[in-house]
Parts: C-alpha cells; sequence; structure tokens
C-alpha cells in the first residue's frame, strides 16, 4: 500500500512499523476455477489497517474480477505476458493473476521492504499449494510512485493491477505517473476500491487521466449501480461489502 508520496498525507513510514514482528494469522482464500491463496496478514493491531501488512478488503473484490470468465474481454489485446502489482501488500492480486496467467512474468512491488517480505513470504506458501512459473519466478522490487527511472528499468508491462491504493488525493499525481510510465499500448491498470473517494480525489483522478491521455472506464461500481444487479452479484458485490472497479488504458 506504501509509496513515496506518503510523507506528503503524513502517513510516511507507517507500514514499516510493523515490518514482521506482528502477530499474524494464516488464511487461505480460495477462486474460481481451482485458485488458492494462502497468505500471512496481521489483523488485530488498529495500525496494521494503514499498512501493507493487513489484507485489504478491495483485494478480495480484484480477486473476483479476474477470475470470472471473461472479465478482460475487451480489455487487454491477448494474454498478457508481464504483470505486475502496485503497491502490493499481502500480494493477493498478484497471488491470484499468477496462477490464471501462469506463464506470465510477475513482479510485486511497494514501497515498504518489510511488505515485500511479507509478500515473498505469501507466495511462497501459496507455492505450497500452486505450481505456475509465474508464481515461481515472480520477482519483488522496491518501487516509490514517481520514479521515472525505476519504472524504466522494471519496463512495459501488459496489466498493472491496484488494490485499495488511493487513500488521499496528494498521491494521485504519482500513482497515474507510475501507471502511464509502466504500462504498453495496448495493456491497461485495474484498480479496484473498497471505499468511496472525496471529490478532491476524484477531480485529481479526472485532471491526471486527461494530462497523461489515459482513458478511464468504471466497470463495476456497486455504489452507484453501474454493471447492472447480475453483474453486481457476479463479483459478490452484494449486502456489506461496496466496492469499484476501474480500468485505465492509453487513449486510442
Amino acid at each position: 500500500m506504501a509509496s513515496d508520496s506518503d510523507s506528503e498525507c503524513g502517513l510516511g513510514d507507517m507500514g514499516f512499523m510493523f515490518d514482521n514482528e506482528q502477530p499474524t494469522v494464516l488464511e487461505t482464500h480460495t477462486f474460481p476455477p481451482s485458485i488458492s491463496v494462502s497468505m500471512n496478514v496481521v489483523d488485530d493491531d488498529p495500525g496494521a489497517v494503514i499498512s501493507g501488512h493487513y489484507l485489504w478488503p478491495a483485494s478480495h473484490l480484484m480477486a473476483k474480477y479476474l477470475t470470472q470468465d471473461g472479465a478482460l474481454q475487451g480489455v487487454l489485446e491477448g494474454v498478457p505476458g508481464r504483470i505486475l502489482e502496485l503497491g502490493a501488500g499481502c500480494g493477493m492480486s498478484g497471488l491470484v493473476a499468477g496462477q490464471i496467467w501462469g506463464e506470465a512474468e510477475l513482479v510485486f512491488t511497494d514501497y515498504d521492504f518489510g511488505v515485500l517480505k511479507r509478500c515473498e513470504g505469501n507466495r511462497d506458501e501459496t507455492l505450497k499449494k500452486a505450481s505456475q512459473p509465474a508464481l515461481a519466478g515472480a520477482t519483488f522490487v522496491n518501487l516509490g510512485w514517481g520514479d521515472t527511472d525505476a519504472c524504466a528499468a522494471l519496463g512495459k508491462f501488459d496489466l498493472v493491477l491496484g488494490s485499495d491504493v488511493i487513500y488521499s488525493a496528494a498521491i494521485v499525481t504519482k500513482l497515474l505517473q507510475t501507471v502511464s510510465d509502466l504500462i504498453t499500448e495496448g495493456g491497461a491498470f485495474i484498480m479496484t476500491q473498497s471505499f468511496v473517494y472525496d471529490v478532491e480525489t476524484e477531480d485529481a483522478i479526472e485532471k491526471e487521466t486527461v494530462a497523461l491521455k489515459i482513458d478511464k472506464e468504471v466497470v463495476v461500481d456497486a455504489w452507484s449501480g453501474i454493471g447492472e444487479k447480475e453483474i453486481l452479484e457476479k463479483y459478490g458485490i452484494d449486502g456489506e461489502q461496496k466496492g469499484k472497479v476501474t480500468v485505465f488504458r492509453r487513449a486510442s
């Protein structure tokens, strides 16, 4: 969840406070048809909910979205050969994607070294039941948003994922600049969120997508009903669970 922009929001090194010192619980999450993710997460410390050691709710939504038949039809041009997760945290989104596209090159990124260590450990736990090459060969990279040189070193990706990565308008510019630096011409950034953004944040997203010539499409929004009842239920968005899925692509 962390980026080098966090200091602008007063959340600077919060994630580092937890490293691997806090008690964790081992959770296993399954998704159709046969995807299983095992991970150690911190869930009983109030501070964990503002760090990447906590499994953010939008990770579940991302997993449900990616595992639906035809979810990315019309979103990507073919099968993604390179996949990257931004602000990976516990790594659920990438661990699911690595099982769907088992031959892809998979990269997990986060600004918090402790979180990256936990993410790698969760990959190892998941490998006990899954054996896709994408998972076994995954790399874990420290990345601060807005670092153009670091993005250039990583190269371009067909699919970039982010779950609950925006929590302040102050980080939007660097996040979307990073997305612009990373996605291929035919690629996409898929972002899920579990809470409603304030007006300032929504305005910042609109402003930056225009400036960077990025198209934005909301494909699922449980708060406004976008996606219709059948689609919302398809992704398990009902009852108390709310969420939104947005796809970002280079403007044609």
